[in-house]
């Protein structure tokens, strides 16, 4: 899950910007989305080849690094919201401890997380 209740978002009326509140799973498919960009950019600006960056591998980083909450413990599949400073971290980590040339792939994920 990701924060997606009550954002105050500008919308385009009539040629101008008006504030408004947007909630739901449209805002919170923005958020993830935001964080894997985030994630691939990290990547990218590393040297890595992002276009041998399989999705599973940005999405297990998401996922891997979720801020479990009881409450959602039943509700969503992660258990929790997307902690998006984790998943910087974690990316950050990755890109540290492994040239541009390392295929980046899943294992490595769970791997650099038992470290």
């Amino acid at each position: 899950a990701a924060p997606a209740d009550g954002l105050t978002v500008p919308i385009p009326f009539e040629n101008k910007l008006v504030i408004d509140r947007f909630g739901g799973t449209s805002s919170a498919t923005a958020q993830v989305s935001r964080l894997a960009a985030v994630i691939y950019n990290l990547f990218l600006e590393a040297g890595f080849d992002i276009d041998k960056i399989n999705p599973m591998v940005v999405k297990t980083i998401i996922l891997a690094t979720v801020t479990k909450i009881e409450e959602l413990k039943e509700r969503v599949k992660s258990g929790g919201i997307i902690n998006c400073q984790q998943a910087i971290a974690l990316t950050q980590k990755m890109i540290s401890e492994n040239p541009p040339s390392t295929e980046i792939t899943i294992e490595l994920v769970q791997k650099t997380l038992k470290k």
